[in-house]
């Protein structure tokens, strides 16, 4: 993951230990400075530079999380949230690291070099960037809409088949192939289409598609994808439209349902509905 480094002179030694530390880890690790230690310096320019460039990846489609370090994390979080698309959190644990990505789809975390020890930093900060390698999870709280449009850039940007993007974790969190036949068959669409030659609104369905179904699933605690089977605890056999039921009538036309792997992993699909 590119992950953008930015803080004041009194998080330059924890900086130095998180570029060196990240980048052995993986990740690619862009320093915004300070270089030079100055106990006067301007610390917000660093933070906005750091923040700027996170929200221009994220804007181009690319993965990005920004670090903003301090004394206490305080004002460089407030500096990155002056950047337009930044949500920066400051972060005090793994907990905190974690629920800021997953209730605040955080993508900046601030940190304060005086509250913590180096390894206990790198240890928030790699929760955070777990979490952030993850696609657009439809269960997430989103009030901006900021996963769906990630997850619109993703298979905008794709040329892969939309039936294998579904299972791809880092496109869409949490699908699994149940949903992923029956999102598609609900949305009329053939899963060889090139992810980029799905339009917009559909991909948006689907979307909307999968947080109603996936709701409902954490609620029941069983797969529904039927409408007229959304409550209670319908019969196997009545749950699915298409998902293991190779070869038996297609619930809208009657056509055979078929079956086929796809990236390695049963695909089930109605041929004469999912032609778009």
């Amino acid at each position: 993951m590119k992950i953008h480094i930015a803080t004041d002179h009194a998080g330059m030694e924890l900086s130095a230990f998180l570029v060196d530390s990240l980048t052995e880890l993986g990740h690619e690790v862009i320093d915004h400075g300070p270089k030079v230690y100055d106990a006067l310096d301007d610390y917000p320019g660093f933070c906005i530079q750091a923040a700027l460039a996170v929200a221009q990846d994220q804007v181009a489609g690319e993965e990005a999380l920004g670090i903003v370090l301090g004394g206490s994390g305080n004002g460089e979080q407030m500096s990155a949230n002056k950047v337009k698309g930044i949500r920066a959190a400051l972060i005090w644990n793994k907990e905190t690291a974690k629920l800021a990505r997953d209730h605040n789809d955080a993508n900046v975390a601030a940190v304060g070099a005086r509250q913590h020890d180096k390894a206990e930093v790198l240890d928030q900060l790699e929760v955070i960037a777990k979490q952030a390698k993850l696609g657009p999870d439809p269960l997430r709280i989103d009030p901006g809409d900021h996963e769906l449009q990630r997850f619109l850039n993703k298979v905008a940007s794709s040329k892969v088949a939309i039936g294998q993007l579904l299972m791809d974790q880092t496109v869409i969190a949490g699908v699994g192939n149940v949903y992923r036949a029956e999102l598609l068959f609900r949305a009329g669409l053939n899963p060889h289409t090139p992810g980029q030659l799905v339009p917009t609104r559909v991909v948006a369905g689907m979307w909307f598609d999968a947080v109603t179904l996936m709701k409902i699933g954490v609620r029941t605690g069983i797969m529904l994808t039927r409408d007229e089977y959304l409550e209670g605890r319908p019969a196997i056999v009545d749950r699915y439209f298409v998902y293991k039921r190779e070869g038996l009538p297609c619930r809208s036309c009657l056509n055979p349902i078929s079956i086929e792997v796809l990236n390695s992993r049963k695909l089930y699909w109605c041929s004469k509905c999912q032609k778009a």
